[in-house]
Parts: structure tokens; sequence; C-alpha cells
């Protein structure tokens, strides 16, 4: 099998690449799909911060926001179970997480 990757003319490069970081991936690809329209990347706005410290921050918050996302859906089976933990959590502790 051929290494079809090597074949590729070219590779975006954004702004916004971190080197280190290997464990929001998932949150990346989400905010990706969130924020591209068909534009070059060049004139791709993600929204990601070019500081250090404010990208992580921001991944924080996006983390939150879709974590809340996905628990909220419908379609999500543990939902019920999940929403009435998290109200638990709250009345035992004072403040909300949901």
């Amino acid at each position: 099998m051929q290494n079809w990757y090597l074949k590729l003319k070219a590779r975006l490069e954004f702004e916004w690449k971190t080197v280190n970081n290997t464990v929001d991936c998932g949150v990346f690809v989400m905010r990706h799909m969130e924020t591209w329209f068909g534009v070059t990347a060049d004139k791709w706005d993600s929204g990601f911060p070019l500081s250090h410290k404010e990208t992580k921050a921001c991944l924080t918050h996006l983390r939150k926001k879709y974590a809340i996302k996905l628990v909220k859906l419908e379609a999500n089976k543990h939902r019920s179970r999940v929403l009435a933990e998290a109200a638990q959590y709250e009345k035992a502790n004072g403040f909300g997480c949901v």
C-alpha cells in the first residue's frame, strides 16, 4: 500500500497551529466544522487566538460548550440520567454546571 498522503501537493498551514497539543484534536475538528465555509486558509477565521495562553482558555471554553451540546442532544440516550446527576451535583454543591 502506497503512502497516498505523501503525494499531496498542498498542506494547509494555519496561524493557530499548535505543536505539542495532542489531546484537543476533537475540539479543533469540531471548531473547524463550525467555522469553515469554503474559504481559503488565509481568509478563514476560526476564532482561535494566536497566543498560547488565550488559545488554552479558548479550548477550555470550547470543550465545555461541545460537551454540554452533546449531553443535551435529544438523541443522547443517557441525557436524562446525566442531567439528573448534574442537577443533584448543583444542589449538593451550590452551583450549576449545566
